[in-house]
């Protein structure tokens, strides 16, 4: 199962729907990434940073300098365009 089969489920409809529009724009540049996580940059209205990493225990954790991220702590388009970047290569 790919990592945004499996994660699809913490993002709702319309930020998976927005981030597929920023993913599909070519708007995600993966900077480093391996099987145990990935960053990356992601232009919105500005650039913002994304990481994923997988943990010891295999929790993955994430980040985005977005503000929605920041303000609300909740998963954003941003996370979304870059998981879906990084299944593509693989990561």
């Amino acid at each position: 199962m790919g990592l945004a089969r499996q994660l699809a489920w913490n993002f709702s409809d319309a930020v998976r729907s927005r981030g597929t529009r920023y993913y599909e724009a070519g708007n995600v540049s993966i900077r480093s990434g391996s099987e145990l996580g990935v960053r990356a940059v992601v232009q919105g209205s500005e650039n913002y940073r994304v990481g994923l990493r997988f943990e010891g225990d295999q929790a993955l954790k994430v980040r985005c300098t977005c503000p929605y991220f920041v303000e609300e702590g909740g998963p954003c388009k941003h996370l979304w365009a870059v998981i879906l970047a990084a299944e593509e290569r693989r990561l």
